[in-house]
């Protein structure tokens, strides 16, 4: 058991995600996601203050409520 769950970790790249004013952190795993347009499909439906605008061929996360842009970031 212990090889497996070692084997299992070391294939998923997790990082932790989290949006400025949400009370909590989400946990992602990179390899899941094979493009940019859908880990932000993703990010949009784990938090669902969020929603993707696409303007001059561009996809932006934004916060309708106060318009407010969001970029996805690491560190």
């Amino acid at each position: 058991v212990r090889s497996y769950r070692k084997n299992v970790i070391e294939k998923c790249k997790y990082v932790k995600v989290a949006v400025d004013g949400a009370p909590y952190l989400r946990k992602v795993d990179l390899e899941m996601y094979d493009s940019y347009q859908k880990l932000l499909n993703a990010l949009e439906n784990m938090f669902t203050c969020l929603t993707i605008c696409n303007s001059q061929s561009e996809s932006k996360l934004m916060d309708l409520t106060n318009g407010v842009e969001y970029v996805p970031t690491y560190e």
